[in-house]
């Protein structure tokens, strides 16, 4: 199992053509909507639009038609024939077959509501289309009378599933340890989306992967799903697999309800808002320069990691700039300044960059993996390290603890970053009971999931 991370995520983001036109980005084709059901289509539409795809189709029955097209300005609107209950009828179907023959990736399912015409379409879409399809709601209830066309789909396919519809495609009534789902995923030759507080995704490949320390409730509401969807579906037309696009759009769909939830909190925040907040968490993995600290053949590290990164920066032209102490950069409302590594060492723990950063009136201390050898000699150099914020250097470990520089750095707050469970110990026994004795308020990731330090005009908060 594989905890998705944003650097994994990072490497699987598209790389976007400054030269390229609509059609380079990709097209997708939603099929979604009934009377009672107008959310839906617009939440899966507009979020595949706002992830980046070049243009997307929506087909939606005749009787919603009107409403679909007043909301949505951006995408293109395409009435097709509906039954008495309006919803999408059977008569639609080579309509709809000759629209999905021109798209890069297909979502069918939220809202259509359940029957004939909709089963009919997830029938002849699973037989016959070739580019990948993403089956969420109703696209995945009407597969349970006969769940094995999975298994011989003519495309790739992705399933988006929460626990109840779960039940209904496979019978399972519990929900599906690690091992279920990934015998599952291979049986039906898919990608499961499974979405619970903790989403895990297996793959028809055998693999998982799960999100962790990013609950928000404020997705327990109509409407998330769709979203979630409708990001899948973009990144699939734009390019990346199934698996890929599954675990890329989860981690950004969780992100931009983590980012909406520190403004409007959890029981306010809508799917609306989280669509809003696609663009600005998507422009954060937009990364211009990267600074890092000038390693030699010596010490530059061999894992896989590192050689991961390397490839990354190469790949997305990103401009490598080396870490000097007291280079000074901004970005918005953030300064910070170089701090560290002074000396050339082998020991990667002390060539860590080491930095002071402003954001508004709070200043932030990040020791990096920084051990004492390196902190006595920044502390020599930089004299001037008081801060109301430090991250506390290697993990929390007892070699990054020299008592003269938090003095000098006197932190109201300290954050440490380790793994829940590590192997090292960390935080380290003596970094804990020295900041209780010093009435050093701390948090720990391993504790406390992810961390956030909020810095609005005039102090700090943390979430």
């Amino acid at each position: 199992m594989e905890v998705i991370t944003t650097e994994r995520v990072r490497g699987y983001i598209p790389e976007r053509n400054p030269k390229g036109d609509k059609y380079s980005f990709g097209k997708v084709l939603c099929i979604s909507g009934a009377i009672g059901y107008t959310g839906a289509p617009y939440f899966a539409s507009l979020a595949a639009q706002r992830s980046g795809c070049g243009l997307v189709r929506l087909i939606v029955p005749d009787s919603i038609w009107t409403i679909e097209a007043t909301k949505l300005n951006e995408v293109m609107v395409i009435p097709v024939d509906d039954d008495e209950e309006g919803r999408i009828s059977s008569k639609s179907v080579d309509t709809i077959m000759d629209y999905a023959s021109k798209a890069d990736a297909v979502l069918i399912g939220p809202g259509c509501g359940i029957n004939r015409g909709i089963q009919t379409i997830v029938k002849s879409l699973l037989t016959t289309l070739t580019v990948p399809l993403v089956i969420d709601a109703d696209g995945i209830n009407v597969l349970c009378e006969d769940t094995d066309i999975l298994k011989y789909a003519s495309c790739p396919t992705v399933i988006t599933p929460h626990a109840k519809e779960f039940a209904r495609l496979f019978g399972k009534r519990i929900i599906p340890n690690n091992k279920t789902l990934q015998e599952f995923a291979v049986e039906y030759n898919t990608t499961i989306v499974y979405k619970e507080a903790e989403t895990r995704i297996a793959s028809f490949d055998n693999t998982l992967s799960i999100l962790k320390n990013a609950c928000c409730s404020g997705l327990a509401k109509g409407g998330s799903g769709d979203v979630l969807a409708g990001i899948i579906t973009s990144f699939i037309a734009q390019g990346l697999d199934t698996k890929k696009a599954a675990i890329t759009g989860v981690y950004i769909h969780s992100k931009a309800a983590l980012e909406v939830e520190k403004i409007y909190g959890s029981r306010g925040m809508l799917p609306t808002d989280v669509i809003e907040m696609l663009p600005k968490v998507l422009k954060s993995f937009e990364v211009g320069s990267i600074i890092m600290p000038k390693l030699t053949a010596a010490n530059a590290p061999t894992t896989k990691t590192y050689q991961n990164l390397l490839e990354t920066v190469a790949s997305k032209n990103i401009r490598a700039l080396a870490a000097k102490p007291g280079n000074k950069y901004s970005s918005g409302k953030i300064s910070f300044e170089i701090l560290g590594p002074i000396t050339q060492t082998n020991d990667l723990n002390n060539m860590s960059v080491v930095c002071k950063a402003d954001v508004n009136s709070t200043s932030f201390l990040l020791l990096g993996d920084a051990e004492k050898p390196e902190i006595k000699s920044i502390m020599t150099r930089s004299p001037a390290l008081g801060c109301d914020v430090i991250l506390m250097g290697h993990h929390g470990s007892r070699s990054s603890l020299y008592n003269n520089f938090f003095a000098a750095a006197s932190p109201n707050l300290a954050v440490i970053s380790c793994g829940q469970g590590n192997s090292y110990g960390h935080p380290h026994e003596e970094v804990i009971e020295y900041l209780q004795h010093n009435n050093i308020e701390y948090y720990r990731t391993d504790k406390s999931g992810n961390i956030a330090v909020l810095c609005p005009d005039g102090g700090y908060s943390v979430k």
